[in-house]
């Protein structure tokens, strides 16, 4: 929802350079959502990215992996691994059972938890231990890369990544993902 740029923008153009084949993404993020809030029906986020996906599949695509960014809002709540974890467990179990997950589908879960809106603040350890623990115990599931290692050279603000930022996470990324789409057919 920004309008500096998009890293995955980026990284797309980069896959399908390296690839030579069309990259789609179904954007789901919702700015200064919770782990939690992706939990909640209420909220309704997961339901509109199971839609998303569902439309996608209408016409003939299909997801081939998962990337998820997200802990910059649950670092400022005050909770414990275990809660924290508990959450992060709850919705990598929903995205297999509704994002047609169900044959194992890579999943690349960001350790990431910086973002103090003007105040620079140390990482959450509770957070990070739990992302990391959940991808430790969820097959399928693995820690694309660190992203509190990004320091202000990255970063336009306390939060959200320049340009120079974007290239080290999609460089990254790509690296990761590459060996993993190499055997994905192409969409007719």
């Amino acid at each position: 929802t920004g309008d500096r740029g998009s890293l995955w923008t980026q990284l797309g153009h980069r896959l399908a350079l390296e690839t030579g084949r069309s990259v789609v993404f179904i954007n789901g993020g919702v700015t200064s959502s919770t782990y939690r809030d992706w939990t909640l029906h209420s909220t309704g986020y997961f339901e509109r990215l199971q839609f998303a996906v569902k439309d996608a599949a209408s016409v003939g695509l299909s997801v081939n992996l998962v990337i998820w960014h997200q802990g910059e809002s649950d670092a400022k709540r005050t909770a414990d691994t275990a809660t924290f974890q508990a959450e992060i467990d709850s919705l990598l179990r929903r995205m297999r059972a509704h994002l047609t997950l169900g044959s194992i589908r890579p999943i690349l879960l960001f350790e990431t938890s910086l973002c103090s809106g003007g105040k620079r603040r140390r990482p959450n350890g509770p957070l990070r231990e739990a992302q990391r623990l959940a991808a430790e115990s969820t097959t399928g599931v693995r820690i694309a890369m660190d992203t509190d290692n990004l320091g202000m050279r990255e970063r336009y603000d306390d939060c959200h990544f320049n340009a120079r930022g974007r290239t080290v996470i999609v460089d990254r990324l790509a690296e990761l993902i590459l060996p993993l789409v190499k055997g994905v057919a192409s969409a007719p």
